[in-house]
């Protein structure tokens, strides 16, 4: 980890980069403060699979509080299936009708 001054950095990006491309990060500095960062992609991907995982966690939460969702539309299961849950479970409707 480095810090340097944001002109700095501008100055010398090419070099920036390579850091970060070898596992290094580097801190961009304005007045004395981190402003920002040139950081390994490896540290942006696993950021990311955090954040995903954090989403998938929050619906799982919400569809469990809300009880199984059931489409009626026909949906990936065939026309005229309500779906409960998964495609796996499907009940068919009918209509019938008096001539």
């Amino acid at each position: 980890m480095s810090e340097m001054p944001v002109s700095e950095a501008r100055d010398h990006f090419s070099d920036v980069v390579s850091r970060a491309s070898q596992g290094e990060s580097t801190y961009l500095m304005r007045h004395g403060r981190r402003v920002a960062a040139v950081v390994p992609m490896s540290i942006i991907e696993e950021w990311e699979a955090a954040e995903d995982a954090a989403d998938v966690a929050a619906a799982e939460a919400d569809l469990a509080e809300d009880g199984p969702l059931v489409r009626v539309d026909g949906g990936c299961c065939g026309s005229g299936s309500a779906t409960i849950g998964s495609c796996t479970s499907t009940a068919t409707t009918s209509s019938s009708s008096s001539a």
